[in-house]
């Protein structure tokens, strides 16, 4: 009975580590999306009613996340981006997934006035909320736990007054974001 009861657990844990891997795939797809600054490719991970809860609390919704991305690629003149999951729960149909996400952006110009390029590097973490439905694994809700940016090594807040402050270069919505998964 006991190795019975060792092959199922087995089986159980192998078919978490398969679905891990199922949704870092879709994570490393939305970064390489990213990273060619396709924004439809991007925000293809998110379900068209996703609630996305930004570190202060405001919540944002499908539009705002592909307008943020649009206008985000717009500026950029090169981006990295990578996330990585850092703990994974599956029930049924729902997916809970942690991640951690790191995104450097290159803007020309931020300001439009000469001035040298900006280099804004974002580092978050966000809880995410899958659902499977006709279209495949969605997320549905993301919430920012944690974000700290820069902009050319110093607090994007002392240098832009704040992020997505007007003339800033960075669009509200994606402030605090590692772009598949924790749009600020």
């Amino acid at each position: 009975m006991q190795d019975i009861l060792r092959q199922l657990e087995e089986k159980r844990a192998a078919g978490a580590a398969a679905s891990q891997q199922t949704f870092q795939r879709l994570y490393d797809a939305a970064d390489r999306a990213a990273e060619k600054k396709d924004a439809q490719g991007v925000i293809a991970l998110y379900a068209p009613s996703v609630e996305a809860v930004q570190k202060d609390g405001t919540v944002k919704g499908y539009a705002d996340l592909l307008s943020a991305a649009q206008q985000m690629f717009m500026l950029a003149t090169s981006l990295t981006s990578h996330t990585a999951i850092t703990s994974f729960s599956a029930h049924g149909d729902a997916v809970s997934v942690v991640q951690k996400g790191t995104m450097k952006i290159t803007v020309a110009d931020p300001t439009g006035q000469g001035q040298k390029p900006m280099v804004i590097e974002n580092t978050s973490t966000t809880k995410d909320e899958w659902r499977k439905g006709s279209a495949g694994w969605k997320i549905v809700k993301e919430v920012v736990t944690a974000e700290n940016m820069t902009a050319n090594g110093q607090p994007v807040g002392a240098i832009l007054g704040g992020a997505g402050a007007p003339g800033a270069g960075i669009p509200d919505g994606m402030g605090g974001a590692s772009i598949p998964s924790d749009p600020e």
